[in-house]
């Protein structure tokens, strides 16, 4: 009966691996998402939890088409693209793919609008431009918040399970010893 305990215990340690716990996710960017600016932006910066490893890409969008940008990582955990003209006036899109140092790969993406103190004054008589324009981009961090909570979800699981099986394995060996006094 001992035997089959301890070879159940392993057994059952070795099938139900707990996983990672750590994640890489996006901490900050700069320019922030949904952020309006009025002065031209020559750089984009995101700031992630953990360190990401060199497989990481930025692509930066304008009305669809791609803008060149030179990448580099930091020491800080960044991911940085430098582009060669400031960025002027219109809607911006950054899609951003990284490997973490856990090895998982994380997508996400965040947008933000460039306007010259000229354009802002036409934009603030239409109103409802930035606005609407304002909308789609708390749908987009709402996706990104939900699309966290199964990886969570899965911790838990894993960790109840897991303190289940110590339950169980000590409440055997409890038995065991108890079975053995008498």
């Amino acid at each position: 009966m001992k035997k089959i305990i301890v070879v159940s215990s392993l057994f059952l340690l070795v099938a139900f691996p707990v996983p990672g716990m750590a994640h890489t996710y996006l901490s900050s960017s700069d320019p922030e998402d949904g952020q309006i600016l009025t002065t031209p932006v020559d750089e984009i910066t995101l700031q992630f939890e953990t360190k990401v490893e060199e497989l990481s890409t930025m692509s930066l969008y304008k009305n669809g088409e791609m803008i060149e940008m030179d990448l580099r990582l930091t020491e800080t955990n960044q991911l940085v693209g430098e582009v060669d003209e400031e960025l002027i006036d219109g809607e911006y899109t950054v899609d951003w793919s990284i490997i973490g140092e856990d090895g998982h790969p994380i997508n996400g993406n965040l947008s933000f609008i460039i306007e010259s103190a000229d354009s802002s004054e036409e934009d603030h008589i239409e109103g409802e431009t930035l606005e609407s324009a304002k909308e789609p981009e708390q749908t987009e961090v709402e996706n990104l918040e939900s699309a966290k909570e199964p990886d969570g979800t899965r911790s838990m699981l894993s960790s109840v399970l897991t303190g289940l099986f110590a339950l169980i394995t000590l409440s055997g060996i409890w038995l065991l010893v108890r079975s053995k006094d008498k």
